[in-house]
């Protein structure tokens, strides 16, 4: 099974969301942690799905996505950080490798704090 987490604000709209399972959804304050062009208010919507669909929905979310916003997929091994058009993949827990996709996130204007997939 894969997890995941997209925002709401990040999605031209929310049909990518019946290629997954919905596990929960919350509402995130984040005031001056938002960027410029970004809402002060997040939904979150926590996903999951068979490993084995992992690939294809990657795929369709990077389609999903409006620009300079990503949405992470995971499963045990391996984290998916998808961008607008754009997927990288790395092994849980990597920051090496994980520091391509981080790079890229900088380029697009995201914050450096929301760059924080990697514990």
């Amino acid at each position: 099974m894969y997890t995941g987490l997209i925002l709401a604000e990040s999605l031209q709209n929310e049909e990518v969301l019946s290629l997954m399972r919905v596990v929960r959804r919350e509402v995130w304050e984040v005031g001056p942690r938002a960027a410029d062009f970004q809402p002060t208010t997040w939904n979150a919507i926590f996903v999951e799905g068979d490993t084995d669909k992992i690939e294809s929905t990657a795929e369709a979310l990077s389609h999903a996505l409006i620009p300079r916003w990503y949405a992470n997929l995971s499963t045990d091994e391996t984290e998916y950080v998808v961008f607008p058009g754009r997927i990288f993949t790395h092994g849980k827990g990597d920051r090496s490798a994980a520091s391509e996709a981080m790079e890229y996130g900088r380029s697009l204007g995201i914050p450096e704090h929301q760059l924080d997939w990697v514990s």
